[in-house]
């Protein structure tokens, strides 16, 4: 027996009204339901992350890491921090490595020029003898 579209089409207007009318419960329920089932929704969460914004899988990350011998690409740490930041070519979206939240930051602060880069290494070899 076929349903009608029109039911389909009601129920979905039905959901959306009531969680309007119940957004705070709705949201309290949403939150209590994460934080009960973090420890099983973390890698799920890291995965669709991964997709959406990079275009890997939670396995694509890990092969990567491996080859990386779990360190970052720049500043060999194995302390990653809060996450493992996906360095990218933000022209191209080519993945070039995993680095650490600091290392991170710091080739986005010179917004990925290698020229910037280059004068900050002479800088700091001329005033701070390069340690």
């Amino acid at each position: 027996m076929k349903r009608n579209p029109l039911h389909a089409e009601y129920r979905r207007m039905y959901r959306q009204l009531h969680y309007l009318a119940n957004k705070k419960k709705h949201n309290q329920l949403a939150k209590l339901y994460y934080y009960k089932h973090a420890k099983r929704l973390a890698p799920l969460r890291r995965d669709w992350h991964l997709r959406t914004n990079y275009g890997i899988t939670l396995a694509d990350e890990k092969k990567l890491l491996k080859k990386q011998k779990g360190k970052c690409a720049i500043c060999k740490t194995v302390k990653f921090g809060r996450h493992r930041s996906i360095d990218h070519d933000h022209n191209t979206g080519q993945i070039r490595g995993i680095l650490c939240g600091r290392c991170n930051s710091g080739i986005g602060m010179f917004r990925e020029d290698v020229t910037l880069l280059t004068e900050a290494v002479k800088y700091l070899r001329r005033n701070h003898g390069g340690h």
